[in-house]
């Protein structure tokens, strides 16, 4: 029976050992179990210590490896949000432009803002154009694209708005300036250079009309004589202003019209630095039909107006020779329109000039 126990013992119990880590023969030996536990941890520590011999090949031990792993990570992740503020929004000057329905001038506007950007002076500074279109259904989207501007639609019919739109993807883009014109405007070449050499918050240009063909030559002079009378002009076609000031002044407001006026005055009440009158005049086109009431356009039929009740009240209409049909806004179809160029009429009937 000793012996067939022995045996049985030899057969069952490996498994056993195998499990809880002890042998069958030292079976209730306290002094074996210890023995046992003691080989245990002796191989767990030859098996670390083979680790940090692995580790220490190029004299680096892999608690120093974590350490600069840590380290790395924590420089990668300040890294990563550094340069991501600094390339994702690379500080550079923006320009706004509004659009509705502009096709057939937009080309020679962005055009010319181009040059604009090519200014040497600018020191390679990026210059992004934005292009607004406000529920536009010509090409003018195409045309954008053409000239590598960025667009954004809405459809508000509301040019502050639009200004808004676009000065908002201008300042997530990283614009430190903001430059407006309009798509009827030509800048010169000197635009940006100019209104950033002021160095103030602000700046309100001037406009020039350089073609006057179809109006008489006395609203040039009384549309230079008015205009010369105020210095403090703002136009949206030529306004610039920089993205701390333009987020002080809570932007512009969602007016069709007087937009860039409320902004300035929300600026001067704020006691920023805004100069009137830069050096640099932008050339505006003379027509008299616009979608916006009450804008430029409106202001030139003004002048027409006041110059055929200065005729009329002159009695000249009655006796002067007409002398041909006025050919400045041949397919008005509004009633303010149609006023001014009944205006335009007495004025050529009468022989003003």
């Amino acid at each position: 029976m000793t012996g067939l126990s022995r045996r049985l013992g030899d057969v069952s119990l490996p498994g056993r050992s195998q499990r809880w880590g002890f042998d069958a023969h030292t079976e209730g030996d306290p002094n074996a179990t210890r023995k046992q536990d003691r080989r245990v941890s002796l191989a767990r520590r030859r098996r670390a210590a083979a680790g940090r011999l692995a580790g220490d090949a190029n004299g680096v031990s892999c608690s120093s490896y974590n350490k600069i792993s840590r380290c790395l990570i924590v420089l990668m992740a300040a890294w990563w949000k550094y340069f991501d503020g600094v390339f994702a929004g690379k500080p550079m000057i923006g320009v706004v432009i509004p659009v509705h329905d502009e096709e057939k001038l937009l080309g020679d506007c962005l055009d010319a803002v181009r040059r604009a950007a090519m200014d040497p002076l600018l020191d390679a500074e990026p210059v992004e154009v934005v292009v607004v279109l406000d529920a536009c259904a010509d090409r003018s989207a195409t045309i954008a694209i053409q000239h590598k501007a960025q667009i954004v639609s809405l459809h508000a019919r509301c040019v502050g708005a639009a200004r808004a739109l676009g000065t908002s993807l201008a300042l997530d883009n990283g614009a430190r300036w903001i430059a407006f014109t309009d798509a009827d405007t030509i800048v010169p070449p000197n635009w940006l250079s100019v209104q950033l050499d002021l160095y103030a918050d602000a700046t309100c240009g001037q406009v020039s009309i350089e073609d006057w063909s179809g109006y008489p030559s006395a609203v040039r002079g009384r549309y230079l004589r008015d205009y010369s009378i105020d210095t403090r002009h703002i136009h949206g076609a030529n306004l610039g202003i920089s993205a701390a000031a333009y987020r002080t002044a809570g932007g512009f407001a969602a007016l069709k019209l007087g937009e860039d006026a409320a902004l300035v005055s929300s600026l001067l009440a704020r006691k920023a630095d805004v100069r009137f009158a830069g050096p640099a005049h932008v050339s505006t086109s003379a027509r008299c039909e616009s979608t916006i009431e009450g804008g430029f356009a409106a202001m030139l039929r003004g002048h027409v107006a006041g110059i055929a009740r200065k005729v009329h009240r002159r009695g000249g209409g009655r006796t002067a020779r007409r002398i041909g049909r006025p050919t400045i806004w041949p397919d008005a179809a509004n009633n303010g329109h149609s006023r001014c160029r009944n205006a335009s009429r007495k004025a050529v009937i009468c022989g003003l000039p």
